[in-house]
């Protein structure tokens, strides 16, 4: 566990409201300590324009956070796995498991900074 909060605090680029959490400092422990915000893996659908000129999508796991049981933030890049131990890398994908069970968030809807608009 101590290696997620390590990289949780080291790897932020998140897409955020500016006005509610910037991951740096102070505001990690804030994020931490506050009773309604919360975090999960969620799939997230990404839209590109590809070569030929067509619209493509994929999907990918990113970190999503909430407050008040509303999503305000993501991850601005899928998460990626690591653990220090098999049981640590177990309780991520267990997580992530978790998240293949909710709905699709889409990643463009965060861009706005002013939370999920979904």
């Amino acid at each position: 566990m101590m290696y997620l909060l390590r990289r949780f605090i080291q790897k932020r680029k998140m897409v955020w409201p500016k006005k509610v959490y910037a991951f740096v400092g102070s505001s990690v422990k804030k994020f931490l300590s506050s009773n309604t915000a919360t975090w999960n893996y969620r799939v997230l659908r990404h839209e590109y324009v590809s070569g030929d000129g067509d619209t493509e999508e994929y999907l990918a796991v990113h970190e999503v956070h909430y407050e008040n049981d509303n999503p305000i933030g993501c991850t601005k890049e899928p998460i990626d796995l690591g653990s220090e131990n098999l049981e640590g890398l177990r309780w991520q994908l267990e997580k992530i498991k978790e998240g293949l069970d909710k709905p699709v968030l889409d990643y463009e809807k965060f861009e706005d900074g002013k939370g999920y608009t979904g």
